[in-house]
């Protein structure tokens, strides 16, 4: 098992979070970092780490705005920025989000991504739709995403169907990924569950991950247990353990 603790502390304009894991040999060692902040019309998030040489060298800046809004419109842009561990820039990816509401209580949501090619340029690369209903005692939120094929058209190549029901403890949420195989066949090769709670300031959140096995059947493959604690000072504190499989039968 390896352990990682979050150190949350929350500002009025900026927060910081910084990660805390474990080496080889027990040692605990500063992790990544997080640092958020407000922008005119928008907010940004920008995480860094400690590079072997000791400095601290950003991997990843992200940008968003509300580009338009009515009553029943939203449409969000996102600006993604990457860098190598040198922390010299690297690829940029745009992603638009727009959202409605439907008269019959259903959310529809497009998602388009470009990134940029090897002269600079940016392409689409992804398109993924969206919709969220009620049903029943639950919610249902169904997902396709699209890629460019090898002749250049959009395909649908991964499938997402969640489900969220409010417990007596708290909510449960199942989600099941398919992908398409060589012969076109969607295949369910991922499933997951999460339960939350919540009681006395104390959340608990708990994460199983299956995937097919050897037989082809889906087996337990990971999972991650989240507590946080709210303290009286307005600062959370946040402990994760995280379980992984390394060999059969052997977490």
């Amino acid at each position: 098992m390896r352990a990682l603790c979050l150190m949350m502390t929350c500002g009025a304009l900026a927060w910081a979070q910084t990660g805390y894991t474990y080496d080889i040999n027990g040692r605990r060692v500063e992790g990544p970092r997080a640092v958020s902040g407000k922008l005119d019309g928008g907010s940004y998030k920008v995480e860094s780490a400690r590079s072997i040489n000791g400095r601290v060298t950003a991997l990843e800046r992200v940008e968003e705005r509300v580009i338009e809004q009515d009553g029943s419109r939203r449409v969000v842009e996102r600006f993604i920025r990457r860098y190598d561990p040198n922390g010299n820039p690297g690829q940029t990816e745009k992603v638009r989000i727009e959202e409605r509401k439907n008269p019959d209580g259903a959310t529809a949501t497009e998602t388009l991504t470009w990134r940029e090619d090897i002269n600079g340029r940016l392409q689409l690369a992804e398109r993924a739709r969206g919709e969220t209903r009620p049903a029943g005692d639950a919610v249902r939120s169904d997902l396709s995403i699209e890629r460019p094929s090898p002749n250049g058209a959009f395909e649908t190549v991964e499938k997402r169907s969640t489900t969220e029901r409010k417990t007596t403890q708290g909510v449960r949420q199942e989600t099941v990924t398919w992908r398409r195989d060589a012969g076109g066949r969607f295949n369910e090769a991922l499933r997951q569950v999460t339960e939350r709670t919540e009681q006395n300031g104390r959340a608990t959140e708990n994460q199983a991950e299956y995937e097919p096995g050897p037989a082809g059947r889906l087996e337990l493959t990971s999972q991650t247990v989240s507590r946080s604690l709210k303290n009286a000072d307005g600062s959370e504190r946040t402990e994760l353990d995280v379980y992984r499989v390394w060999a059969p039968g052997r977490p």
